[in-house]
């Protein structure tokens, strides 16, 4: 086992729990199982493993709030780290490294990208040699830290600008699929005419828990309404996922055949044919299994969960062998393996159904961004385009789920035991802060060739949902800020 140790002179740039939240991994990015705690040496990190390795941890950024940042690979020693300084050498490595990696292949770096590096390795070399004093090296190694992350910010921008033209260059507008989730509930007639000029395609979610909340009774009438009002309005339509096990999608008597795991797939696989012949030319793209990596409602191994999502895919390419269909994962950066650990990753999960050549079509990813747990940490634009980068190395197109909060007070229709992480008072959760993030991420998902769908995965926050606060309306039933804002990216960029 290895213990590293990192000094923490100033705990107030730590964000909130971060001894919970921190964790090491290897240069895949795959969190090893550790546990942090803080010692009267600092924020000690206990593994099973004495590698290098770089250390996660979310960090309070001056003028951005808080993001996930990292270190270089850091060896195993006895001798605590300096963790701000260890972070301003990750996070300007980061940059420099892809700037070497971009500029070749011909990306244009401006001279503020190029000052903001020179900027922040200047300040690194200062607290690099300035650690016997430790309040002065933090205080340097902040402003590089700072420096960096707005050379990454402007550096994403470029990229994702600069990308898309090229794109355009090829077609005028591009064919990505740009979607809501309509949640469980009637499409209100006031805002058929936002969703349609703000996306070209829908959800139906198809639960299984409002389907046949009676064990043998079948309701489909609301997400026939659904069907019909994609075609009335012209979108497309995707459905599912039809196989979730969390407690939100789950009907209540299957919990008695819990510990019975092949009369459980049996009712699980009757609801996959049902809905698969039901509404078999009608879809775009189904969404057949979903967060199967993480789910935790029923007592299943995670052999019983991938012998699931094997048949579940087998069961709906038996009815329905031509549409396109997609198995979702939430949480890519996989934090959770670091305390839970689990052998299935979401990437190791997704090459071994690569590998079985099951007839998927591609993944989704859910980028549930800023929410802990069940959520991920908030990340800047170059981590979630190397996250894009590793998954599209498996070949398949991707589908993008995304939700970002705009606030941080109770949300009594939202599923507990999640909350939007709490940051600095300027930076806390904010209708605001949710519409700058998609201003930046949409665009760099667009710019990805292997991102061929983007949902929206929360419409309302006046109905039941998941995800405090993650609607497009708020719980008055009003249209947030983020609606303009990703109406104005379907009109630039999207058929």
């Amino acid at each position: 086992m290895g213990v590293m140790c990192f000094q923490v002179p100033r705990r107030e740039q730590l964000g909130a729990n971060a001894a919970e939240r921190a964790y090491m991994a290897g240069m895949e990015g795959i969190p090893w199982p550790s546990r942090a705690r803080w010692t009267d040496q600092g924020l000690e990190i206990d593994r099973e493993v004495d590698d290098s390795g770089n250390l996660y941890v979310p960090w309070n950024v001056n003028g951005y709030g808080e993001i996930t940042l990292c270190t270089t690979s850091l060896m195993q020693r006895t001798r605590p780290y300096a963790l701000d300084v260890e972070l301003a050498r990750g996070t300007l490595n980061r940059v420099r490294n892809q700037i070497a990696l971009w500029e070749p292949a011909g990306l244009q770096v401006t001279a503020e990208v190029v000052e903001l590096v020179h900027d922040a390795g200047q300040h690194f070399q200062r607290a690099a040699t300035g650690q016997h004093d430790p309040e002065q090296a933090g205080t340097v190694a902040t402003q590089s830290i700072h420096s960096a992350v707005r050379a990454i910010e402007v550096l994403m921008d470029l990229y994702s600008h600069q990308v898309l033209q090229l794109r355009h260059d090829r077609n005028s507008q591009l064919q990505t699929v740009f979607a809501s989730n309509l949640l469980n509930a009637p499409v209100a007639a006031d805002r058929t005419q936002l969703l349609a000029d703000t996306f070209n395609a829908a959800v139906v979610p198809l639960s299984w828990a409002h389907v046949e909340e009676t064990q043998g009774h079948w309701k489909w009438d609301l997400y026939d309404q659904q069907f019909d009002w994609c075609l009335q309005h012209g979108l497309k339509a995707m459905a599912g996922p039809l196989v979730q096990l969390a407690e939100e999608n789950l009907p209540h008597w299957v919990y008695l055949w819990e510990d019975d795991f092949e009369n459980l797939a049996s009712y699980i696989l009757g609801f996959v044919e049902a809905a698969t012949r039901r509404f078999v030319g009608q879809v775009t793209i189904w969404n057949c299994v979903a967060r199967m990596n993480t789910t935790r409602a029923l007592s299943l191994s995670e052999e019983q969960n991938l012998n699931l999502t094997v048949r579940a895919v087998e069961c709906m390419r038996s009815v329905d062998p031509r549409t396109p269909l997609i198995v979702s994962f939430d949480q890519p950066w996989a934090e959770y393996v670091a305390r839970q650990g689990q052998d299935l990753t979401p990437l190791y999960f997704a090459d071994w159904l690569v590998r079985a050549e099951l007839g998927l079509t591609g993944f989704g990813l859910e980028m549930n961004l800023g929410y802990w747990p069940r959520g991920s940490s908030g990340r800047d634009m170059l981590e979630v385009s190397q996250q894009l980068d590793r998954w599209g190395a498996l070949g398949l197109p991707l589908v993008i789920f995304l939700t970002v909060p705009s606030d941080r007070t109770p949300d009594p229709l939202a599923a507990e035991g999640i909350q939007p992480v709490p940051g600095p008072a300027a930076h806390s959760p904010s209708p605001a802060t949710q519409q700058q993030i998609v201003r930046q991420l949409i665009p760099l998902l667009l710019s990805k060739q292997c991102v061929h769908g983007i949902v929206w995965n929360q419409l309302d926050d006046s109905q039941t949902h998941i995800f405090p606060h993650g609607g497009l309306f708020d719980s008055r039933g009003e249209a947030k800020p983020v609606c303009e804002t990703l109406r104005e990216i379907r009109a630039e960029h999207l058929v």
